[in-house]
């Protein structure tokens, strides 16, 4: 407690009598507060330094809960939790593991010869455009403003689900190409 209490720059509070100084409410508060500042500075230069989080930090721009945590079907909610955190079997990702060079870790479920990343998987794949275009469909009809995005764009706002009514659709979209391979 103490050597915490002096990371955190309140020493004073160790050493000074436990009598009022502690129990303060302001100063129980103070702290809480610094703690969780120095979780998210480590949890933001974490994602900077962290190679394997280059999809989850494009998606992720502020600390909070995820409305897609709270869909109801768990195997939806792992699918998409699994494609933004890069922990996966896409070939970026097992290619990583086996160290073969990013530029070969190309899609073996079409012909476009991309490296299959989170980006393909979503937006290019060719085994997934039937599905593609139902979700592009659907989403479509709730955000016109999708028809204007280009590819890279229609991915981010796809993976970002900050839209509730397009949250479950995504979600199912994800699962189910997942499923198809």
């Amino acid at each position: 407690v103490r050597k915490t209490l002096e990371e955190c720059g309140f020493a004073y509070v160790w050493h000074s009598p436990l009598s009022s100084t502690f129990n303060s409410p302001q100063i129980i508060s103070s702290f809480h507060q610094r703690l969780k500042d120095i979780y998210l500075q480590t949890f933001v230069s974490e994602m900077r330094n962290n190679n394997k989080l280059r999809t989850y930090r494009l998606l992720k721009n502020n600390y909070h809960e995820e409305k897609y945590l709270k869909i109801p079907n768990i195997q939806h909610r792992t699918a998409i939790t699994k494609l933004r955190i890069s922990s996966h079997k896409l070939h970026i990702e097992k290619g990583r593991h086996n160290h073969i060079p990013l530029q070969e870790r190309i899609c073996q479920y079409c012909e476009l010869d991309e490296i299959e990343d989170e980006y393909h998987f979503v937006a290019n794949c060719t085994l997934y455009r039937t599905e593609r275009e139902s979700l592009y469909a659907y989403v479509k009809d709730n955000f016109h403003s999708f028809s204007f995005l280009d590819e890279r764009e229609k991915f981010t706002f796809l993976m970002k689900l900050d839209k509730q009514c397009i949250i479950s659709f995504t979600c199912s979209y994800i699962h189910n190409c997942l499923k198809k391979r």
